[in-house]
């Protein structure tokens, strides 16, 4: 239930922390792994220790319709795409402008809706099922301060994702939501100050922040055939934060 031999998986921020992490672990557990990503440098890091694949791309500036033919062109089919890419912001609320509104809701959102959109075509036209899983945030389910537009557009991401798993479970694709909680990455680590470090830690029992190999099992189950019935999950990996309270 649990091989991945067969699989080939992609997953867009490959060349993050986070996101290459969770690459090297479906890789070291047999799947075939495509990573996307625009750092070519770390992209490096990553092949140097394993034969997984590696397509250099910037959501800003480049195509994605032209991504994915490049990719099926390589490639007969996926059988799941991760979206993990992201950026974040601690701009005040008061000083946040349009076009810092729109790059945020671009990268994490927008190009999440084409990527799905694309893959859910190429997947029924080849007449297979497949599995998609979105990288949300326990942001994305209640507010944190000091990310406003990075909340929002993680709450849209999960609402997007679950339209998508209700729309086309029927029809053999599951959708998913991965909610990290505190994972010291690229993305966040600029707002991490010692004060908000020590309520982050005051709010999660583990009292401490995730390792990046905690992620690695759960996507192992979600990319096996052992998660055939998980569809529309929002799956939380917080040490306990959201469930804490006063």
């Amino acid at each position: 239930m649990y091989d991945l031999s067969d699989k080939i998986i992609l997953v867009f921020g490959g060349t993050g922390e986070l996101m290459g992490n969770i690459a090297i672990g479906l890789f070291e557990n047999k799947a075939k792994v495509i990573i996307i990503g625009r750092d070519e440098e770390k992209a490096k890091k990553i092949i140097n220790k394993t034969n997984i694949d590696f397509f250099k791309f910037d959501i800003l500036n480049d195509n994605v319709d032209i991504l994915f033919e490049q990719i099926y062109k390589k490639y007969c089919y996926i059988d799941m795409i991760i979206n993990g890419a992201g950026i974040n912001s601690a701009t005040p609320l008061l000083d946040i402008q349009d076009f810092e509104i729109n790059k945020i809701f671009e990268v994490n959102f927008n190009f999440v809706v084409r990527c799905c959109q694309l893959y859910i075509r190429n997947t029924l036209d080849l007449g297979r099922k497949g599995k998609i899983l979105n990288i949300g945030s326990v942001s994305g389910i209640n507010p944190l301060s000091k990310v406003f537009m990075y909340s929002a557009s993680k709450a849209a991401l999960h609402n997007f994702s679950k339209n998508i798993a209700r729309e086309y479970g029927n029809r053999g694709i599951l959708t998913n939501i991965l909610v990290p909680g505190f994972f010291p990455a690229e993305q966040n680590k600029q707002i991490l100050s010692k004060k908000r470090t020590e309520l982050i830690f005051g709010q999660t029992p583990m009292n401490r922040f995730g390792e990046p190999n905690e992620l690695i099992g759960m996507v192992l189950l979600l990319a096996s055939n052992a998660s055939s019935f998980i569809n529309g999950a929002e799956l939380i990996i917080d040490g306990g934060y959201c469930v804490t309270k006063i």
